[in-house]
């Protein structure tokens, strides 16, 4: 994969390059928010992700684009739990919506298609038997 900007539909007419992603965006995302906006955490995390894609991306001198974000979560699966490794690709996916895609439905779509390519992470739905109360454990109270 080259380094191409992810933001047009087609990549041979390239606009402008965006080097890193911009913090304050996260207001913007959270007033855009179907429901009450971002809580305060909620937006210290989408901060806390940005900074962490910024810093990889000025580590590795790339731009913002699908091989940066596919070789950005390439290194991070292994040190986080599939529901976070989902909720930063969800922040990025919003984030990248707000700050470059904002103005033009096909830039929204395009960047949707970059982010279908890059792996759900499967998280685990069973809940250990040892952890819930048996027949007569319920029954008792």
């Amino acid at each position: 994969m080259e380094n191409v900007p992810i933001f047009h539909p087609e990549p041979r007419h390239l606009t402008e390059v965006v080097d890193q992603l911009d913090e304050n965006i996260v207001d913007h995302v959270s007033h855009r928010s179907r429901n009450r906006g971002l809580s305060s955490g909620s937006k210290a995390t989408y901060r806390s992700i940005i900074r962490s894609y910024n810093q990889f991306l000025a580590v590795k001198g790339l731009t913002v684009c699908q091989e940066s974000l596919q070789r950005y979560f390439d290194q991070i699966t292994g040190r986080y739990r599939a529901s976070t490794l989902n909720l930063r690709k969800y922040a990025l996916l919003k984030v990248i919506k707000a700050q470059i895609g904002e103005d033009s439905l096909l830039r929204q779509m395009a960047i949707e298609k970059v982010f279908e390519k890059i792996d759900h992470y499967q998280t685990e739905k069973a809940i250990a038997r040892d952890a819930c109360l048996t027949e007569s454990q319920v029954q008792s109270i």
